[in-house]
């Protein structure tokens, strides 16, 4: 759950950050070093990264913490 909370977090600021309103993406360049906390754990680098980028970083973080874990397990097909 904490992926999809970090996720929805560093979206809304690349919202923030690309508003109309000048008065919000303000506030928002203000806090800015916040976010870079949350997209730090997650390798990424911008917050201008498309909203793809930033879904398959988290994924893929995911998938490899579950992995490390033992919480899923790949299964390899033989022919």
């Amino acid at each position: 759950m904490s992926y999809q909370i970090d996720q929805s977090k560093i979206l809304l600021w690349k919202k923030l950050l690309n508003c109309d309103n000048s008065a919000v993406r303000t506030v928002a360049a203000v806090n800015r070093h916040s976010i870079g906390l949350i997209m730090s754990k997650y390798t990424l680098q911008s917050i201008s990264t498309n909203v793809g980028s930033i879904k398959k970083s988290i994924w893929e973080c995911f998938a490899n913490k579950a992995y490390e874990n033992g919480k899923i397990q790949f299964c390899h097909t033989t022919s």
